[in-house]
């Protein structure tokens, strides 16, 4: 997520020269209808961000998106400073980035974040400014996770990691974060947002105490392995929710992902939907997707198993956006994402004082 000053005055739909560089177009699917906001950055930039199916080259493609911003747009400043940041290492030499605010003296809310990526990529740098933003506009202190990553630690090594974290983060809450353990929180995207799910349901598994813990937020996340669908949702996975001219994340590189990661199909806690016998032992959960996102299916099957297990949950689809479009140049996205979310948070910790 990058500050941002050009005008976001509406202009046309993305232009010829963005449609004959997406991959694997199918041309008789309904055109997107992508927010202007969107579309003016991709044509400023004149790059469309578009995953393929190699680790590799999904590198040298992010590679090009930094390059065609930087030609575009001034580099951008951190928009989020009422806070300090303190790395530290946590349970089993887990590097962790520690966010507090400066405003209050607390003991504040605590989050635990957990990145996106893949399980694959990323680091606590990938997402600092989305750190410095719940930070900031919930004053959490939060808890930034360094997982290792596929394929040189495949799963569960990120999950185990998240767990260790997790368990350090509780314990040292009060004593070391000035955070209250009774007013905890677990937030992350994509492949952060299973973690925060699977973490939790790992945790309860073990009976370690997760009573302090009020509840999860789930950003665009991932519950399903493409190659490998349940029966009775594969045909919510078609051609017209697996585009591959949605920006960023392609059905193809959903696969490299998860053949990279390697979860084995009977992992429960990474597959929780039909797997896990009983989803009613998750706390309240918010889930958020976005419309133009091949993981938008994920996000709302889940939902619907959520509300069959009784869960209190709350969801959200961000119209017109794709996967992670606040690490794009659009500012009005951002700002309600940053509302959305600071709601949501103030949702999973109501009642708690």
């Amino acid at each position: 997520m990058e500050a941002y000053t050009a005008s976001s005055t509406p202009i046309p739909e993305i232009d010829a020269r963005l449609k004959a560089r997406a991959r694997h177009v199918d041309y008789a699917a309904p055109p997107l209808d992508l927010d202007p906001e969107w579309v003016q950055f991709e044509n400023t930039i004149d790059f469309r961000l578009s995953f393929p199916g190699t680790l590799a080259a999904m590198g040298q493609e992010m590679a090009k998106y930094g390059e065609a911003i930087a030609a575009h747009y001034a580099p951008a400043e951190p928009m989020h400073t009422k806070l300090t940041t303190k790395d530290m290492i946590a349970d089993n030499n887990v590097p962790v980035r520690v966010y507090t605010p400066i405003t209050g003296t607390g003991p504040y809310p605590l989050c635990i974040f957990f990145h996106g990526g893949g399980f694959c990529v990323g680091d606590l740098d990938q997402e600092d400014e989305v750190c410095r933003m719940v930070c900031e506009s919930t004053e959490s202190v939060v808890v930034s996770v360094d997982y290792r990553l596929a394929p040189a630690f495949p799963a569960p090594a990120p999950r185990d990691d998240c767990v260790s974290s997790v368990k350090w983060a509780l314990r040292n809450a009060v004593r070391t974060l000035n955070a209250k353990s009774d007013a905890v929180y677990f937030l992350g995207g994509s492949a952060g947002g299973n973690l925060t799910v699977a973490t939790y349901l790992c945790l309860h598994d073990e009976g370690f105490d997760l009573s302090g813990v009020r509840g999860l937020a789930c950003l665009i996340p991932v519950f399903f392995d493409r190659r490998h669908l349940p029966a009775e949702y594969a045909s919510r996975f078609n051609a017209l929710t697996q585009r591959s001219d949605y920006p960023v994340l392609t059905p193809v590189s959903v696969d490299a992902f998860a053949e990279a990661h390697a979860a084995p199909a009977t992992d429960k806690y990474h597959f929780p939907i039909g797997q896990y016998k009983d989803l009613s032992v998750l706390p309240r959960v918010y889930v958020a997707v976005s419309e133009y996102d091949v993981l938008k299916t994920d996000g709302q099957i889940f939902d619907e198993c959520l509300e069959a297990a009784g869960v209190e949950h709350k969801f959200d689809m961000y119209e017109g956006l794709p996967h992670v479009f606040w690490i794009g140049r659009v500012p009005n996205a951002i700002a309600r994402f940053e509302k959305k979310t600071a709601d949501a948070v103030r949702w999973l910790l109501s009642g708690v004082e």
